[in-house]
């Protein structure tokens, strides 16, 4: 994949706009982002199509993860790992060198295609990764999904009250073929420089919402990226239950089930029987709590809905596991029982 520069564009091709609006028509917010202190209820996608590395304030970040490309020269797997890992590693230019090492321990520890933490503290960066790597341990069948580890500005698609993001699906480019097919697809961990730059507004942000129950108990600045491995650990199950073992790559081999993926999920047809099925065993074992005052014992997030006024049943899991990796056996009773139905799904021995 040479001449990345060459292949970032801001003119769409009619068959690229094409794409762009069926996935905004496929992609509701659940499944496209989930997003911890605030869901966001609008999407747009693939709109930044171009570099900038220049930044706007002490808490920006130099770093764009949302380049779109098309008429790529894609054949398999390969060529879309080749073409994350180009469009991440020209925007380290001007990145701390400790930094970079940090990023490629956490490449090479834990199988993520690319990580872009550049000013980040290296202390913190060091830590984040801790956190990856204890969830990595407890469920080594999460390996090899997440292709990108970023920090990331507010604005846009993620707005200044959003900590941190998780993004399952990300249309990242399309082929040169006249169909257009394969897609690229990134799945991303995304961070709020406004927060991650700035720990100490982060910690008092994480203390705040503690302790007026919005996050699980005990949440801390590093946690909240547990909630979004939340996401991604029921997004891997996610994938398993509609039979993909991958969405890096979409042709006309799997779309079908991509498409039947995203729509079950949009209509949180999956997360809802995780829920229920823990249910059932919380009430089969003596619980007497209805179902909504059951999931909001482990925080006011876990019961959260979305601007129609309906529940978000992603963040309920989310907040179960940010729970339990936070307190263990001490995590709310609901969190514990949603936790061993989400280890069931991905096959987790506990």
């Amino acid at each position: 994949m040479n001449g990345l520069d060459k292949k970032i564009t801001v003119g769409f091709s009619l068959a690229f706009v094409g794409l762009i609006l069926l996935f905004a028509g496929l992609f509701m917010t659940n499944f496209v982002r989930n997003s911890y202190y605030f869901d966001n209820s609008s999407e747009n996608i693939g709109n930044k199509v171009s570099v900038n590395y220049t930044r706007k304030g002490e808490y920006d970040t130099v770093i764009v993860y949302d380049n779109v490309y098309q008429g790529v020269k894609i054949k398999n797997k390969s060529d879309i790992t080749n073409l994350i890992i180009e469009d991440s590693e020209v925007q380290k230019v001007n990145c701390p060198s400790e930094i970079k090492s940090i990023e490629d321990e956490i490449i090479k520890k834990y199988g993520i295609t690319a990580v872009n933490l550049c000013e980040i503290d290296p202390n913190f960066a060091r830590e984040l990764g801790n956190v990856i790597g204890k969830i990595y341990q407890d469920y080594p069948s999460a390996r090899g999904y997440l292709s990108n580890l970023t920090i990331a500005n507010s604005g846009g698609d993620i707005s200044e009250n959003t900590i941190a993001a998780f993004q399952g699906a990300f249309p990242f480019a399309t082929s040169n073929s006249r169909s257009s097919y394969p897609w690229a697809i990134k799945t991303l961990l995304i961070l709020n420089s406004k927060y991650f730059l700035n720990p100490d507004r982060l910690q008092l942000n994480a203390n705040k919402n503690a302790a007026t129950g919005w996050f699980p108990k005990g949440t801390t600045k590093y946690s909240t990226v547990a909630h979004e491995l939340g996401h991604y650990l029921a997004f891997i199950a996610t994938l398993k239950h509609y039979g993909l073992d991958s969405i890096t790559l979409i042709d006309n081999k799997n779309v079908d089930k991509y498409y039947t993926m995203i729509k079950n999920h949009n209509n949180s047809t999956y997360a809802y029987e995780i829920l229920t099925k823990a249910y059932k065993k919380y009430q089969q074992e003596g619980g007497n709590l209805n179902f909504d005052a059951w999931r909001a014992t482990i925080s006011k997030y876990a019961i959260a809905k979305d601007n129609s006024g309906n529940y978000i049943y992603h963040e309920t899991i989310a907040e179960a596991f940010h729970d339990v990796y936070l307190n263990g056996d001490l995590a709310e009773v609901a969190s514990q029982y949603i936790v061993q139905v989400l280890k069931s799904e991905l096959e987790v021995k506990s």
